[in-house]
Protein backbone atom coordinates (compact mmCIF):
# COMPACT_ATOMS: atom_id res chain seq x y z
CA UNK A 1 0.00 0.00 0.00
CA UNK A 2 3.27 2.26 0.27
CA UNK A 3 2.63 3.72 -3.62
CA UNK A 4 -1.01 3.74 -3.55
CA UNK A 5 -2.15 6.82 -5.19
CA UNK A 6 1.25 7.77 -6.01
CA UNK A 7 2.36 9.95 -8.74
CA UNK A 8 6.09 9.30 -9.72
CA UNK A 9 8.52 11.28 -11.61
CA UNK A 10 11.01 9.25 -12.86
CA UNK A 11 14.13 11.46 -13.14
CA UNK A 12 16.83 8.53 -13.86
CA UNK A 13 17.07 5.59 -16.25
CA UNK A 14 20.32 4.35 -16.20
CA UNK A 15 21.93 0.11 -16.78
CA UNK A 16 22.26 -0.05 -13.46
CA UNK A 17 18.97 1.41 -11.61
CA UNK A 18 15.73 3.69 -12.43
CA UNK A 19 15.38 6.79 -9.77
CA UNK A 20 12.39 8.39 -9.35
CA UNK A 21 10.59 10.79 -6.72
CA UNK A 22 6.51 10.67 -5.52
CA UNK A 23 4.89 13.34 -6.14
CA UNK A 24 1.96 13.59 -4.21
CA UNK A 25 2.69 12.43 -0.33
CA UNK A 26 3.28 15.20 2.05
CA UNK A 27 5.36 13.95 4.78
CA UNK A 28 3.99 16.45 7.44
CA UNK A 29 7.32 18.05 8.28
CA UNK A 30 8.49 21.25 6.75
CA UNK A 31 11.92 21.87 5.47
CA UNK A 32 13.09 24.19 8.43
CA UNK A 33 12.47 21.27 10.69
CA UNK A 34 15.36 19.19 9.42
CA UNK A 35 17.12 22.51 8.26
CA UNK A 36 16.81 24.49 10.90
CA UNK A 37 19.26 27.44 9.66
CA UNK A 38 17.39 27.26 6.09
CA UNK A 39 15.99 31.00 5.54
CA UNK A 40 12.89 30.32 4.60
CA UNK A 41 10.15 28.90 6.28
CA UNK A 42 7.11 26.58 5.95
CA UNK A 43 8.35 24.61 2.75
CA UNK A 44 7.06 21.12 2.57
CA UNK A 45 9.00 18.07 2.31
CA UNK A 46 7.39 14.99 0.40
CA UNK A 47 8.30 11.58 0.62
CA UNK A 48 10.02 10.87 -2.41
CA UNK A 49 10.11 7.30 -1.65
CA UNK A 50 10.93 4.31 0.66
CA UNK A 51 14.48 4.45 -0.18
CA UNK A 52 17.67 6.80 1.29
CA UNK A 53 15.00 8.13 3.67
CA UNK A 54 18.23 10.09 5.44
CA UNK A 55 18.86 12.13 2.38
CA UNK A 56 17.31 14.71 0.69
CA UNK A 57 16.40 15.58 -2.96
CA UNK A 58 14.72 18.18 -4.77
CA UNK A 59 13.42 19.12 -8.08
CA UNK A 60 12.75 22.95 -8.92
CA UNK A 61 12.22 25.28 -12.16
CA UNK A 62 15.19 27.35 -12.37
CA UNK A 63 17.66 26.75 -14.74
CA UNK A 64 20.33 29.34 -12.48
CA UNK A 65 20.70 26.24 -9.78
CA UNK A 66 24.03 25.16 -10.44
CA UNK A 67 24.66 21.44 -11.07
CA UNK A 68 21.40 20.77 -11.51
CA UNK A 69 19.88 18.51 -14.24
CA UNK A 70 16.92 19.14 -16.66
CA UNK A 71 14.94 15.85 -16.94
CA UNK A 72 11.86 17.58 -18.21
CA UNK A 73 11.10 20.91 -20.17
CA UNK A 74 11.67 23.37 -17.42
CA UNK A 75 11.66 21.36 -14.67
CA UNK A 76 15.66 20.55 -13.07
CA UNK A 77 16.62 17.69 -10.15
CA UNK A 78 18.80 18.66 -7.74
CA UNK A 79 21.96 21.16 -8.09
CA UNK A 80 23.53 23.26 -5.28
CA UNK A 81 21.68 23.68 -1.91
CA UNK A 82 23.47 26.79 -1.43
CA UNK A 83 22.01 28.20 -4.43
CA UNK A 84 18.68 27.22 -3.85
CA UNK A 85 19.10 28.88 -0.44
CA UNK A 86 20.42 32.53 -2.06
CA UNK A 87 17.98 32.72 -4.89
CA UNK A 88 15.23 31.87 -2.47
CA UNK A 89 16.39 34.95 -0.50
CA UNK A 90 16.58 37.12 -3.44
CA UNK A 91 12.65 35.86 -4.99
CA UNK A 92 14.28 34.18 -8.12
CA UNK A 93 12.96 30.79 -6.67
CA UNK A 94 9.77 30.98 -5.09
CA UNK A 95 8.76 27.86 -2.61
CA UNK A 96 5.79 26.84 -5.65
CA UNK A 97 9.28 26.60 -8.05
CA UNK A 98 10.90 24.10 -5.86
CA UNK A 99 9.76 20.74 -4.42
CA UNK A 100 12.36 18.71 -1.68
CA UNK A 101 11.60 15.13 -1.05
CA UNK A 102 13.23 12.85 1.63
CA UNK A 103 14.10 9.37 0.43
CA UNK A 104 13.75 8.49 -3.43
CA UNK A 105 12.03 5.19 -5.06
CA UNK A 106 14.27 2.92 -7.35
CA UNK A 107 13.98 -0.23 -9.08
CA UNK A 108 16.73 -2.54 -10.68
CA UNK A 109 17.22 -2.58 -14.08
CA UNK A 110 14.04 -4.03 -16.15
CA UNK A 111 11.89 -4.08 -13.09
CA UNK A 112 10.10 -0.74 -13.93
CA UNK A 113 9.63 -2.01 -17.07
CA UNK A 114 8.13 -5.84 -15.83
CA UNK A 115 6.00 -3.58 -13.50
CA UNK A 116 4.56 -1.37 -15.81
CA UNK A 117 4.17 -4.49 -18.73
CA UNK A 118 2.38 -5.99 -15.23
CA UNK A 119 0.02 -2.88 -15.48
CA UNK A 120 1.47 -1.90 -12.05
CA UNK A 121 1.92 1.44 -13.36
CA UNK A 122 0.33 3.71 -15.55
CA UNK A 123 2.63 5.61 -17.43
CA UNK A 124 1.63 9.58 -18.18
CA UNK A 125 3.93 12.37 -20.39
CA UNK A 126 4.53 14.77 -17.61
CA UNK A 127 2.87 17.54 -19.25
CA UNK A 128 -0.53 15.06 -17.83
CA UNK A 129 0.36 16.34 -14.62
CA UNK A 130 -0.91 20.13 -14.29
CA UNK A 131 1.74 21.34 -12.31
CA UNK A 132 3.82 18.88 -10.74
CA UNK A 133 5.97 21.14 -8.53
CA UNK A 134 2.80 22.12 -7.13
CA UNK A 135 1.71 20.78 -3.58
CA UNK A 136 -1.81 20.33 -4.47
CA UNK A 137 -0.06 17.58 -7.28
CA UNK A 138 -2.73 14.44 -7.15
CA UNK A 139 -3.73 11.45 -8.64
CA UNK A 140 -7.51 12.11 -8.73
CA UNK A 141 -6.74 14.54 -11.16
CA UNK A 142 -4.42 12.60 -13.32
CA UNK A 143 -6.63 9.87 -13.59
CA UNK A 144 -9.56 11.79 -14.33
CA UNK A 145 -8.04 12.61 -17.23
CA UNK A 146 -7.32 9.60 -18.83
CA UNK A 147 -9.65 7.77 -21.11
CA UNK A 148 -12.72 5.18 -19.56
CA UNK A 149 -9.92 2.11 -19.87
CA UNK A 150 -8.57 2.98 -16.24
CA UNK A 151 -12.71 4.14 -15.23
CA UNK A 152 -11.89 0.71 -12.33
CA UNK A 153 -8.98 2.35 -11.07
CA UNK A 154 -10.48 5.92 -10.61
CA UNK A 155 -13.49 3.99 -8.31
CA UNK A 156 -11.46 1.33 -6.86
CA UNK A 157 -12.01 2.07 -3.06
CA UNK A 158 -9.22 2.63 -0.51
CA UNK A 159 -10.78 -0.66 1.47
CA UNK A 160 -11.70 -2.62 -0.80
CA UNK A 161 -12.07 -5.44 1.36
CA UNK A 162 -14.18 -3.42 3.69
CA UNK A 163 -16.67 -3.65 0.75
Amino acid sequence: MYFRKSLILITEISDTDTVGYMLNKYSGVNLDAIVTDFAIKNIKVFIGGPIGQDRMNFIHSNPNVSDSLEICEGIYWGGSFEDVEKLMIRGELLPEDIKFFVGYCGWQPDQLNEEIISKTWIVVKEDTIDDILSDDCNWEDVINNLDDTYKLWKNYPNEPFMN
